[in-house]
């Protein structure tokens, strides 16, 4: 009786490698020779931060939408009354306390969506501890953060009043002298006061 053996298994040669896997590059670690800004500039770059995360810039462009429309539902009414005076100014007479009801809408919206977005993004990407590992401090960064919300703010709640009060003054027969005449508008602006 014959026994069947197995075939021989074939011996597999290593190969020898064409090419490299990686390569690492050792720069080394330099230190920062530069100019060392501070705290002040951490509070200014957080501010500009701030609001560019408010108005939705380099993020996708659904979260550009709400600000846009915001935006345009405040100026809106400053622009078409200021058509109204270019084109009939015997029409009608704006006054900026009838114009603040059609911003105060719009700011409440802005306010509520925009003081979430200020906080809450921070927490939710974990990067608490890296303000806090540099210059800032923690009332730095609300501080900061309360800034942007206020700037942002400020330009839906006195933006639209103080065009209008531009486009009135531009299409007055003697401009200059309007505008030193009711310079104390501005002031009512601010103030959110009729006349």
């Amino acid at each position: 009786m014959v026994i069947d053996q197995p075939a021989a298994q074939p011996q597999l040669q290593p190969q020898p490698q064409s090419q490299a896997y990686g390569e690492i590059y050792d720069l080394g670690y330099r230190h920062y020779d530069g100019p060392r800004l501070g705290r002040s500039q951490a509070i200014r770059s957080l501010i500009v931060y701030s609001i560019k995360r408010g108005l939705g810039i380099k993020k996708r462009w659904t979260s550009k939408i709400m600000p846009i429309f915001l935006y345009v539902a405040s100026y809106a009414p400053a622009l078409i009354a200021a058509g109204i005076m270019g084109f009939a100014p015997d029409a009608a007479e704006f006054d900026y306390l009838s114009l603040n009801g059609f911003i105060m809408p719009a700011l409440l919206i802005f306010a509520a969506g925009l003081a979430p977005e200020m906080l809450s993004d921070d927490r939710r990407e974990n990067v608490l501890p890296l303000y806090f590992s540099r210059a800032l401090t923690r009332l730095d960064y609300l501080l900061a953060k309360m800034a942007a919300m206020g700037l942002l703010m400020g330009t839906i709640a006195f933006g639209p009043p103080l065009l209008l009060f531009i486009a009135t003054s531009l299409l007055d027969s003697n401009p200059l002298s309007y505008m030193g005449d009711n310079v104390t508008d501005i002031g009512r602006i601010a103030l959110t006061r009729p006349r």
